[in-house]
C-alpha cells in the first residue's frame, strides 16, 4: 500500500480487488500511518508564540531570554542525547521566535516614523516620499452625494516632512488618497504631496472593518489625503532598481489587457490575474459573494495552480525533461508572483508548487501536510499578522480540506465490487438466466476498450472529482465565509465545479492577452476569445446566482469558529493516528448543537430582560437607530448615510446579525432624506421586514 495526500483512503486499487483482504481494507480506510512530518509540530509552536504575543503583549526582552535559555537547554539535552527533550526545546525556540517576530512587526517603529506627527483630528502637511506601488484607481461610490469624483489610493515610503523653512527627515509607509486619476506615477517615482495627515480611525462600531487594524499589518501608521490630482507631483523619476522594473512590467501587463478586451472583460482580468480588484462593478461583486465563486478574483491557489498546470502540460509537450519542466515551473511561478506584487495567498501557492517542483527534480517525494506547513510557515516569517487577516485563513483552510478528499477511483471500485458482491447474492436466489443485472453490465462496459469509453471514464470521474471537491471545500469554509460575511450559499456546490472549464478558458487567454496584447496584428483575435471567454464565466455566475440558493443570516459566535477550524487545523497537519469518521461527524454535530444553543441561551436572557434598548449606530453623515423593546420586539429608525448607501446597510446587518436575528419588525423613516433612508433597499433585500 502506499499513503497518498494524506487523505483517509489508501490509493491501491489491486488491494481492494482482493477479497482476502476485505476487513483489513475496510479498518485501513478509517486510519492514517504517523509519518515524520517536523514543519506540523513547528507550525503549531509558531502559532502559539504569534497568539501570545497578540493578547498578552510580551516585551521583546522576555522573548529574547526565553530563545536564549531555550537554546542552551536544547544544546545541553542534546550532548546529552535525550532526544524528546531535545525536540521540546527546539518546539520552545520556535514559539518564542515568532512571538517576537509579531512583537517586532507589529511594535517596533523608528522614533523619527512620521505617524508621531499625525494626530486623530488631521492636519495640513507637505511630504516627499517614493511610491512603492502602482496607484490604484477608485470609480465613484454609488449614490454618494459629498463626492462625485473617482479617487486614487497608492502607498508611499516617506523620507522628508517640511517644517516652515526646512525640511525634517522622517521615515515610514504611507497609506496616501488622492481625489482624481493619478495612475501616471509609476514604482519608485519621488513625489511631493500636499495634503491632511491624520490617524487612520478604530472601528466606530463593535462589529466594524478595522481600517486601522488592517493598514497596521501593512505597518502603515497613518494616512495622507489630498483634494485635487495637483496636490501630487512628480520630482523626480526613480533610478533603475529590480522593483521598478517589476512595477513598469505590471503597468505594460495591464495596458496590454485594456488595449485588446472590452473594458468590462477587461477590468474582471486586471482583477484576477494582477490583482487590481477596485475597478469591478459592485453587482459583479455581489453576485460572486451570494455564490460562493469570490475566490476568482483573488490572486490565490487557484490561479497559480492554472498556470502550473499548462505551464508543466507545455513543456512535457514540448518534449522536455522532468527535472527541467521542475525547474522552469519555478522560475516562471516566480516571475508571475512578482506580477501579483506579492499577494499572500499566492505567496502560499507558489511556495507550494515550488516545494513539489524540487521534491520532482530531487527525485524525492513530497509529503503533502510538511509542505503545507512549510508553505505557513513562510507567510508567517514574512507577515506573522497575516494569520489574522480573513483572506489567508481562508485560502490555508481551503487547502487543508484538500486532505480530506478521498481518492476517486477507490470510491469508484468500492462501489463496483458493491455493485457486484449485491449481485452474487441475489443470483443465489434468483437462477433466471434472462435477468441482466447491473454488475453484468459494468463487467460487460469494462470489456470495451475504446477510446469512447476511456474518454467517458475520464470526464465521468473528472465531473465526479471536481463535484467530491466542491462539497468537502465548501464544507469545511462555509463557516467562516458565514461569519465575516453572512451569506450561506449552498449553490456554491454546484457553481464551483460548473464555472471551472470558463474558469480555466479566461485565465489562459487572459494571460496570453496580457503577454501579447501589444501586437497589432493578433491583439483583435485574442481580445475576441478572451472577452469571450470572460462574458462566459461571468455569465454562468450570474446565471448561478439567478437560481437562488444563497441565505442572508447570522454566524456562529466568534468562540465556536475558533475551536471548530483550530481542531480542524490540528487534525489535519499534526501526525497523529486520525479519528474515525463516525467520531468526526459526531464532533461536528454535536459542536453545532452547541453553537445553535448558544443562539437559544442569549434569546432566553434577552427575554428575561424586560429593558428597552437602543443603539445609535455610527454612519457618518446620516442616521441609524437600532431598538429593541421590552417585548422583544425589533425597530429601526432611519438607515442611510450621503456618502454611501451601501456602508448604512453594512453597519445595521452587521449588528442584527450578531443579535442572532433574520427578521425585522418595524422600520420607521423620519424624513425622506437620502441621508435617513438610502440603505433601506438593501436591509429589505436581507432581513424579513
Amino acid at each position: 500500500m502506499k499513503y497518498t495526500n494524506g487523505s483517509f483512503f489508501w490509493n491501491d486499487v489491486e488491494t481492494v480487488n482482493n477479497d482476502d483482504n476485505n476487513d483489513a481494507d475496510k479498518s485501513s480506510l478509517n486510519h492514517t500511518p504517523v509519518f515524520y512530518q517536523p514543519f506540523s509540530q513547528i507550525l503549531i509552536s509558531s502559532i502559539t508564540g504569534i497568539l501570545l504575543d497578540k493578547f498578552l503583549s510580551i516585551p521583546f526582552l522576555v522573548w529574547l531570554c526565553l530563545i536564549f535559555v531555550a537554546v542552551s537547554l536544547w544544546l545541553f539535552v542534546h550532548w546529552k542525547g535525550r532526544r524528546i527533550c531535545a525536540t521540546i526545546f527546539v518546539l520552545i525556540t520556535c514559539l518564542a521566535f515568532f512571538g517576537m517576530r509579531h512583537h517586532c512587526f507589529w511594535n517596533q517603529y523608528t522614533t523619527n516614523d512620521l505617524s508621531f506627527y499625525a494626530a486623530k483630528e488631521g492636519k495640513p502637511v507637505a511630504v516627499q516620499g517614493t511610491v512603492l506601488e502602482l496607484p490604484r484607481l477608485l470609480p465613484p461610490v454609488p449614490d454618494n452625494f459629498i463626492s462625485t469624483d473617482e479617487r486614487t489610493i497608492f502607498t508611499i515610503n516617506v523620507q522628508k516632512l517640511r517644517d516652515t523653512d526646512r525640511w525634517l527627515n522622517v521615515t515610514g509607509k504611507v497609506y496616501v488618497s488622492v481625489n482624481g486619476n493619478r495612475t501616471d506615477l509609476m514604482v519608485c517615482d519621488k513625489v511631493l504631496i500636499f495634503g491632511e495627515l491624520a490617524k487612520p480611525g478604530n472601528a466606530q462600531n463593535p462589529d466594524d472593518i478595522n481600517f486601522a487594524e488592517s493598514l497596521r499589518r501593512q505597518r502603515i501608521l497613518c494616512t495622507i489625503r489630498g483634494n485635487a490630482p495637483e496636490s501630487v507631483s512628480i520630482i523626480a523619476h526613480g533610478n533603475f532598481s529590480i522593483a521598478k522594473i517589476i512595477g513598469q512590467i505590471r503597468h505594460h501587463a495591464k495596458k496590454n489587457i485594456e488595449n485588446c478586451m472590452q473594458h468590462e472583460s477587461a477590468t474582471l482580468a486586471v482583477a484576477m490575474l494582477l490583482g487590481f480588484r477596485d475597478g469591478v462593478e459592485e453587482e459583479t461583486q455581489q453576485n460572486l459573494i451570494e455564490t460562493g465563486t469570490m475566490h476568482i478574483l483573488a490572486i490565490s491557489g487557484l490561479h497559480v495552480a492554472v498556470i502550473a498546470m499548462s505551464l508543466r502540460f507545455l513543456f512535457l509537450f514540448c518534449g522536455l525533461s522532468g527535472r527541467v519542466t521542475a525547474i522552469l515551473t519555478i522560475v516562471f511561478i516566480a516571475q508571475y508572483l512578482l506580477l501579483t506584487n506579492m499577494a499572500p495567498p499566492a505567496i502560499r501557492a507558489a511556495v507550494l508548487v515550488s516545494v513539489v517542483s524540487i521534491a520532482a527534480f530531487t527525485g524525492r517525494r513530497a509529503y503533502s501536510v510538511n509542505s503545507f506547513c512549510a508553505t505557513a510557515l513562510f507567510v508567517l516569517l514574512l507577515n506573522p499578522t497575516e494569520l489574522f487577516q480573513f483572506g489567508a485563513q481562508l485560502s490555508f483552510i481551503a487547502t487543508a480540506a484538500f486532505f480530506w478528499i478521498p481518492n476517486v477511483n477507490v470510491l469508484i471500485e468500492l462501489i463496483r465490487r458493491s455493485i457486484l458482491r449485491n449481485n452474487n447474492t441475489s443470483t443465489s436466489h434468483n437462477n433466471n438466466a434472462n435477468d441482466l443485472s447491473a454488475a453484468a453490465l459494468i463487467e460487460q462496459v469494462n470489456l470495451d476498450n475504446s477510446i469512447l469509453y476511456n474518454f467517458s471514464a475520464k470526464f465521468f470521474y473528472g465531473v465526479l472529482e471536481l463535484f467530491i471537491i466542491s462539497v468537502i471545500i465548501w464544507s469545511i469554509s462555509s463557516m467562516l465565509i458565514l461569519d465575516r460575511m453572512h451569506v450561506f450559499s449552498p449553490i456554491a456546490v454546484l457553481a464551483n465545479p460548473l464555472i471551472w472549464l470558463p474558469l480555466y478558458a479566461a485565465m489562459l487567454s487572459g494571460l496570453v492577452a496580457m503577454i501579447f496584447g501589444s501586437m497589432p496584428i493578433i491583439c483583435g483575435y485574442i481580445g475576441m476569445i478572451a472577452d469571450v471567454s470572460f462574458d462566459s464565466l461571468f455569465g454562468l455566475i450570474a446565471f448561478a446566482d439567478s437560481l437562488g440558493g444563497h441565505y442572508w443570516m447570522p454566524s456562529m459566535p466568534v468562540w465556536w469558529n475558533v475551536v471548530f477550524y483550530a481542531s480542524f487545523i490540528f487534525v489535519t497537519i499534526m501526525p497523529l493516528r486520525k479519528p474515525t469518521k463516525l467520531m468526526m461527524i459526531g464532533f461536528v454535530l454535536i459542536w453545532f448543537l452547541i453553537g445553535v444553543g448558544s443562539f437559544i441561551f442569549a434569546d432566553v436572557v434577552r427575554y428575561r430582560s424586560d429593558r428597552l434598548t437602543m443603539e445609535v449606530l455610527a454612519v457618518g453623515h446620516g442616521n441609524c437607530v437600532l431598538i429593541t423593546t421590552p417585548d422583544k420586539k425589533l425597530i429601526v429608525y432611519d438607515v442611510g448615510c450621503i456618502s454611501s448607501a451601501q456602508r448604512a446597510a453594512d453597519i445595521l446587518s452587521r449588528r442584527v446579525w450578531r443579535l442572532g436575528k433574520t427578521k425585522i419588525d418595524v422600520i420607521l423613516i423620519s424624513h425622506p432624506d437620502a441621508d435617513h433612508f438610502n440603505g433601506l433597499e438593501k436591509i429589505i433585500e436581507r432581513f424579513d421586514v
